[in-house]
């Protein structure tokens, strides 16, 4: 009889990469991907805030919906190598919404902003499905 460890370590690294899908999502949402204003949503009396966390909460969640569905679709599946790089490029999210919130180099627009959090979301839903669905055929 195999052991839980054993049987997380035969996983060819998927359930390491799906670990960190949640660790890094968690590190960026929403904490400090809220800690931004969107201008187009801003009136000079009053504070819109709440709009903004609803909008920004609605992108990704719809998002992270394509990402799920589309994980989900045979033809668009990768290779273990290939599920496990899109899981590492993802850390680039880190030091985008890290930007975004201490509005460096004018990255705040309302277009970055919205844009990042769309591919943050999908790729999260995208990795995520992928090393959930492909890791248990790796146990024998």
């Amino acid at each position: 009889m195999t052991s839980a460890k054993e049987n997380f370590l035969k996983t060819e690294g998927l359930l390491f990469a799906l670990l960190y899908v949640f660790v890094l999502t968690f590190i960026v949402f929403p904490a400090v991907s809220f800690d931004t204003t969107l201008n187009f949503m801003t009136t000079p009396d009053s504070d819109n805030s709440a709009w903004v966390y609803l909008t920004l909460n609605f992108v990704f969640s719809v998002f992270d919906t394509v990402g799920r569905k589309m994980g989900g679709i045979k033809t668009l599946d990768l290779s273990n190598g290939g599920i496990k790089i899109v899981t590492l490029s993802r850390t680039i999210f880190i030091a985008t919404s890290y930007l975004i919130a201490f509005k460096v180099w004018g990255l705040n627009t309302d277009w970055f902003v919205l844009v990042n959090m769309a591919l943050f979301s999908w790729s999260n839903g995208y990795a995520g499905t992928l090393c959930a669905v492909k890791a248990p055929g790796t146990v024998p």
